[in-house]
């Protein structure tokens, strides 16, 4: 089974998704926002494909084993191996303040660019979306779940050829959320390559925040 969240609204204090399900949506999703500096329990977790277990310890899988019994629950569903990032699970919740990283799923979404983000009806996603990926990691079948940006797939972001560091210094990565080679200073003067959602290429052949360039 493959499980894609697609990621197509960022605000200051969440991100909301689409969760689709072999090609199919389901449902709409929340998470943390954006941050080029993990902050524990306040941050998103990177792009990419991992792997979906059944974890049996914990608060949340006896807060659920005692709601919905264990003819239902078999574990929460966590998201492994996310570099820099533990305990992602996927589970209920409205809100930023009902994750700490986690990906919550719901049956309807706000516009957060206009309001805090809002998913509703995420009970009832929840109970018809859970047996779904349980039922296919119980018969030992993998499955995966692949963050992305939508906005990395959009062609028409333009690249300004030169721009300057508008902060005191800027970290350059070896790739997006990658280990930092070398600081830039403000005003430093950058040519550019390439742009991907919030990060973009530039000659000295290393990524940047486009958060903190003019």
């Amino acid at each position: 089974m493959h499980i894609e969240i697609v990621r197509y609204s960022t605000s200051s204090e969440s991100t909301l998704g689409l969760l689709l399900i072999n090609g199919q949506f389901e449902c709409y999703t929340l998470e943390d926002e954006f941050r080029e500096e993990k902050i524990a329990g306040e941050s998103r977790i990177p792009t990419g494909t991992y792997n979906i277990q059944l974890r049996t310890h914990g608060n949340h899988h006896s807060k659920y084993l005692a709601k919905y019994g264990n003819d239902f629950h078999y574990g929460m569903l966590q998201v492994m191996d996310v570099p820099g990032f533990t305990d992602i699970l996927i589970h209920k919740g409205n809100t930023d303040d009902d994750t700490t990283g986690c990906l919550l799923i719901g049956d309807g979404a706000n516009n957060n660019q206009t309001k805090a983000g809002f998913i509703s009806n995420s009970g009832l996603a929840y109970e018809r979306i859970y047996p779904k990926i349980a039922t296919e990691l119980i018969a030992g079948n993998t499955v995966d779940i692949e963050y992305r940006d939508q906005l990395t797939k959009t062609p028409e972001e333009k690249i300004t050829p030169t721009q300057k560091v508008n902060t005191e210094r800027l970290y350059l990565r070896e790739v997006p959320n990658g280990i930092k080679k070398a600081i830039l200073f403000e005003d430093s003067e950058l040519q550019f390559q390439k742009k991907q959602g919030e990060w973009s290429k530039v000659k000295l052949e290393g990524w940047v925040s486009n958060k903190f360039i003019l």
